[in-house]
Order: C-alpha cells, then sequence, then structure tokens
C-alpha cells in the first residue's frame, strides 16, 4: 500500500511553512493539505495516498483570526470527508461565515502539524491569516506605502490627501465594496465604502485614530459611510469629520455627505472585515 510516511508529512509541512514565512508562497501543491488534514485527525500515522481531482474555482474570503483545538478539528474532519466523498478537491471551506481556501488551508494545517511535531501534542488554538502570502511593508501598512509610491508624494495631512483625492479621483456609485485598496489607487475611483478604506489605512499610518461612521440619509434614504480622524497635533487631538467619496463626487475637502444622517453604526464590522484587503 503506497502511503506518505508521518516523517514526510513533517517534513513537507515544515518545508510549506518555511516557504510562507520567506517566500510568501506554499512552495508546495496545496493537494497536501487533504494529507496534512488527515495527519491532524490521526497523528503520528502514515496516510494512505488518494487520487482527487482539482477544485474547480477555488475562493474564499478575508480571515484572520484564531481558531480553537475543537474547531480546526471539525474543520479538518470536515474538509476530508468531503475530499473522500466527492473525489475531488472543495473550492473552500465552510468555518462559521467564512470561505477559507484550500491554500490557505495548506499552511494552516502545516503550521498545526509542524506545532504537534515540536511540543508532542496538538496546540490549544492557531491562527489563520489570509495576508500571510502577502509581504508587509517596512511601516506595516502596505497601502500607505503602494499611495505613496503611485503619488511620488508623502502627504502630512488628511486634507493634503484629500486635495489630491479632489484633483484625481472619480466617484462611482454601487453598492459595499467592490475594489480592494490597490485597485482603488490604480482606478482612481469608488464608492464611500471604498474610498474611506483606503483612506483610513493611509490615515493610520500617519497617526490618526480612525472612525467609520455608517448612515442612512434622510432624504434619499440610502446608506453612506463617511469618517472621523483625530491627530494630536494635524487636529490638535480633535475629531474632525471627512468624506472622501464627497471630494472624489467634485466638493472641496471638507464636505461630507449625509452628515445628519441617521447613524446605523459606528465601526460596522462588515466594513473592518475587508479593510486592509
Amino acid at each position: 500500500m503506497s502511503v506518505h510516511t508521518y516523517k514526510e508529512l513533517i517534513s513537507k509541512a515544515k518545508t510549506c511553512q518555511s516557504n510562507v514565512k520567506t517566500k510568501y508562497e506554499l512552495g508546495i501543491n496545496y493537494k497536501w493539505s487533504y494529507y496534512f488534514a488527515k495527519a491532524i485527525l490521526k497523528p503520528n500515522t502514515d496516510i494512505k495516498k488518494g487520487s482527487f481531482a482539482d477544485c474547480k474555482n477555488p475562493s474564499g474570503n478575508y480571515i484572520s483570526r484564531q481558531i480553537s483545538k475543537s474547531d480546526y478539528l471539525k474543520l479538518a474532519k470536515n474538509y476530508v470527508n468531503y475530499i473522500e466523498k466527492n473525489k475531488r478537491f472543495p473550492n473552500f471551506a465552510n468555518y462559521g461565515d467564512y470561505q477559507i481556501r484550500p491554500r490557505l488551508l495548506t499552511i494552516f494545517f502545516a503550521n498545526i502539524l509542524v506545532s504537534y511535531a515540536k511540543t508532542g501534542k496538538l496546540p490549544g488554538e492557531m491562527n489563520i491569516n489570509s495576508k500571510c502570502f502577502t509581504k508587509q511593508s517596512e511601516t506595516g501598512n502596505v497601502v500607505y506605502d503602494y499611495f505613496s509610491k503611485v503619488t511620488g508624494k508623502s502627504y502630512k495631512t488628511i486634507d493634503e490627501f484629500l486635495a489630491y483625492i479632489s484633483k484625481y479621483y472619480v466617484y462611482e456609485g454601487y453598492s459595499d465594496d467592490k475594489y480592494s485598496n490597490k485597485q482603488v489607487i490604480d482606478k482612481k475611483r469608488g464608492n464611500c465604502v471604498d474610498l474611506l478604506q483606503m483612506m483610513m489605512n493611509w490615515a493610520k499610518a500617519k497617526g490618526y485614530e480612525c472612525k467609520c461612521i455608517h448612515v442612512q440619509c434622510r432624504v434619499s434614504g440610502t446608506g453612506h459611510v463617511f469618517g472621523k480622524f483625530k491627530h494630536k497635533t494635524n487636529t490638535g487631538g480633535n475629531w474632525i469629520t471627512r468624506d472622501p467619496a464627497a471630494v472624489a463626487g467634485g466638493h472641496d475637502v471638507h464636505k461630507v455627505w449625509c452628515e445628519d444622517g441617521y447613524k446605523l453604526a459606528e465601526n460596522p464590522s462588515w466594513f473592518l472585515a475587508n479593510l486592509n484587503r
């Protein structure tokens, strides 16, 4: 019977872990995720080789959190069961409201295996982070660095930043969020959500405290978001209200759409979930 030995699986897991840390890529086929999951469910056991078709359209959403032992064991079991039943890899694995790509599961399960190899027991919890495949910038803020690279300038204040938005950006009306921060910068356009997410990343890198305010406009009844920002020096420690969507829509840097709207939430979870994407 052809098997992957436990020793081989640990070696592959360590290779995967090293590649992600240094090269931000798996360096191994994502199909190892199946064998890693099996090894987590049956530690110190050789795993029988199988033949499974590729996933048809891998997808998933952003996730960054700790997953408990009981939850990752359930996740591994469901993943293995799906593959063995359908003879192919799923496009994603469900974990609560999250959809996790096989690629991300590969390094997640690899990290659990490596931890087991070191301690002789499964960890009580393990971190999973979609950003593990993205090299982090020296400032810790990839959006700020990319914006500075594209503009060729490093603006000091929110209003200097918005003056650039006023000159070069266009407001685009659509629901929820559509573009990543990089796409907003490349396209120089976005709706209130995408523009504010990009702006808040920039502002945080400059030392601003930031809040997203979600309102329902009194006249139109539509939803809208704008930001509140505070900086020890640039705002004198006071909160100021700014709206990149209104500015991109042709108004001056102080214009805020629906500022008197019915307040629905402050820093809503759906907004923060994709803030760094």
